[in-house]
């Protein structure tokens, strides 16, 4: 069963180097949520695994982390491949 989205406000990706990205969001509830991101395609969108994040922990390529509502975040992650395409970011609760 999915599990419940998680709405991220305000959401920005700002490439920070051809492997990385500054992911920052404001979340529309609290609590440990997991972050995917995908290479967002014409026709289906590819996901990207994440081999290191600033904050939170890495749990099968995704980033795990605990938000408080409507608390500024931001997260640098780093893909295990060099990435400069379009970028879409899911939160999910956990």
């Amino acid at each position: 069963m999915p599990r419940p989205s998680v709405n991220l406000m305000k959401l920005r990706a700002v490439p920070t180097s051809s492997k990385s990205r500054r992911i920052s969001f404001t979340p529309e509830q609290s609590g440990i949520i997991i972050i995917s991101l995908y290479e967002a395609g014409a026709d289906s969108d590819y996901p990207l695994s994440i081999k290191e994040c600033s904050i939170g922990e890495i749990k099968t390529g995704r980033v795990l982390v605990d938000v408080e509502k409507g608390e500024r975040f931001s997260v640098d992650v780093v893909f295990k491949t060099a990435f400069d395409g379009a970028l879409k970011v899911v939160a999910h609760e956990v």
